[in-house]
């Protein structure tokens, strides 16, 4: 039974541990698209409907990025001597919702910006370059 029982520490401390390095690549993500990609649609795409878009998913980063639910849901389960089921499903739950909620805020990108950003004419890009810093350069 404490074989059992460290085991299910070890594998829950290793998601916790995953989850918290996923989180900070999205954290990135997120700020490379708040200060730079949405920056330049922002200021030089006349869309009423796109700028409301962008808003949205710009609350929808803070939401996501700084939502410390499931962390704190792992920090209390490391509490007990032994995790509980109640523990281990709330977790599960808490990251069932936050990937269903990562899945939706996807979509929503790809709605409002891939067409925008594939129709960009040459001298619309070129500008756009200038909104990267040295770190995205190469890759957007």
């Amino acid at each position: 039974e404490k074989v059992k029982e460290k085991e299910v520490k070890n594998k829950l401390k290793a998601l916790q541990s995953a989850y918290g390095k996923f989180v900070k690549k999205v954290q990135g993500h997120s700020e490379f698209e708040d200060s730079q990609l949405f920056k330049f649609f922002l200021e030089n795409v006349q869309d009423d409907t796109l700028k409301e878009q962008l808003e949205e998913l710009k609350k929808d980063h803070s939401t996501l990025d700084n939502d410390e639910t499931i962390q704190n849901a792992f920090e209390a389960a490391f509490l007990n001597e032994v995790i509980s089921k109640d523990d281990t499903t709330k977790i599960l739950e808490l990251m069932t919702k936050f990937t269903e909620d990562m899945d939706q805020h996807m979509r929503k990108e790809e709605n409002a910006i891939v067409h925008h950003w594939l129709n960009l004419t040459e001298e619309q890009y070129k500008k756009y370059r200038t909104y990267l810093s040295w770190k995205y350069a190469a890759m957007y």
